[in-house]
């Protein structure tokens, strides 16, 4: 214990913690800007809830890319140190700002993310939080498999990158679709009618669906496993973590119409549920596979 709490560590550590603090006031400014409005008015005059679930998810998200940085071997200087930690706060700030880009303009094209969330929408803030969060879990896994050997490996890393955001767009387009079919209504009319239980059902699903990624990039990055293994692999992931939620959710939610709770009746703790079994049902199959 005193060996790891020396003079040197301290150090590092309490300039790590100065420069992950600039960071968070970095993502402070930049967020006001990008909706046009003061954080301090909207989080303690408007108590605006939704605003403040967005703020929170990109810090959290642009910390989990900095913790790559972090973790690990110290540098071998404090210069270095703060260098690599500033480089992976604005890649982090970056991917986060692209994320919501082609969130807003693609994935939920018919909703004015940044106008709902203003006006107190929870549930629109909840599904873009759990899109930012999913990226974050992306890169920062595609990172820490040290895939970033050198600068010539950024296009390396650019490509992972896209492949694994199209396969988690590709996912929630199906859920859209399957939603759809069993609800006999729109995700959007749902959000737009700030359903929280569709909400928090959807970030668990996108959580989820990030954490097979991440797995299956394991195997491409770290096993060379060949692309049609690795597409059947991800198919296959995707079809036991569905069928392994829904067989765990009629257990412990038995007696219950879980449709009709979520999707109707806006039941947040239902949805909650629904969650929690999902993301726990991926970290499960990560865990037998790759842990």
């Amino acid at each position: 214990m005193i060996d790891i709490l020396n003079i040197n560590t301290i150090q590092v550590l309490s300039v790590n913690m100065l420069v992950a603090l600039v960071i968070m006031l970095s993502v402070r400014i930049i967020l006001g800007l990008i909706f046009g409005v003061s954080v301090s008015h909207e989080l303690s005059i408007k108590d605006n809830f939704a605003f403040g679930i967005s703020f929170s998810s990109i810090v959290l998200s642009v910390m989990m890319i900095v913790l790559v940085a972090i973790s690990g071997e110290v540098a071998t200087d404090i210069k270095t140190e703060i260098g690599l930690i500033f480089i992976y706060g604005g890649l982090g700030i970056f991917i986060m700002l692209i994320t919501r880009l082609i969130f807003d303009k693609i994935t939920l094209n018919k909703i004015n993310i940044k106008d709902e969330i203003l006006n107190g929408n929870i549930s629109v803030s909840i599904v873009d939080s759990g899109n930012i969060i999913s990226s974050s879990i992306i890169i920062y896994n595609l990172l820490n498999n040290k895939v970033l050997d050198s600068y010539d490996s950024m296009l390396t890393i650019l490509v992972y990158f896209l492949f694994c955001q199209l396969s988690f767009y590709l996912c929630f387009f199906i859920r859209r679709i399957l939603f759809y079919l069993k609800s006999k209504t729109s995700l959007t009319k749902s959000l737009l009618e700030d359903n929280k239980a569709v909400a928090i059902r959807f970030l668990g699903y996108n959580i989820a669906t990030a954490i097979i990624i991440t797995t299956v990039l394991y195997f491409c990055i770290v096993e060379k496993m060949p692309i049609e293994l690795l597409l059947l692999l991800f198919t296959l992931l995707l079809l036991l973590l569905y069928l392994f939620t829904n067989l765990i959710n009629k257990v412990i939610l038995f007696g219950i119409d879980i449709r009709e709770e979520i999707d109707i009746q806006d039941n947040f703790a239902i949805g909650l549920v629904e969650a929690v079994v999902v993301i726990s049902v991926s970290l499960i199959m990560m865990g037998i596979l790759i842990l």
